[in-house]
């Protein structure tokens, strides 16, 4: 289930937010999802409605923390 929470973190339809799995499932999962990467595109529904109706998962915008890395300075290395 990370796997697949990472993948959808990566989605345009997710709009730069990250995907955190808490469904609690530990090991490895084969899923099968027919999904259309556009709306309506070959009359298959977009990735989150297909995640809800064929695995039975729900997908909930809600605040959370969440790690961050702020770069604030960069330097080149010396020639040393």
């Amino acid at each position: 289930m990370e796997a697949l929470a990472d993948y959808l973190t990566g989605q345009p339809a997710v709009d730069g937010r990250p995907v955190v799995d808490r469904t609690g499932l530990a090991g490895i999962y084969e899923i099968d999802l027919d999904y259309a990467f556009r709306v309506g595109a070959n009359n298959k529904p977009e990735i989150f409605d297909a995640i809800q109706e064929q695995l039975g998962l729900k997908l909930d915008s809600i605040k959370a923390p969440f790690d961050l890395l702020v770069v604030e300075h960069l330097e080149k290395p010396d020639a040393n």
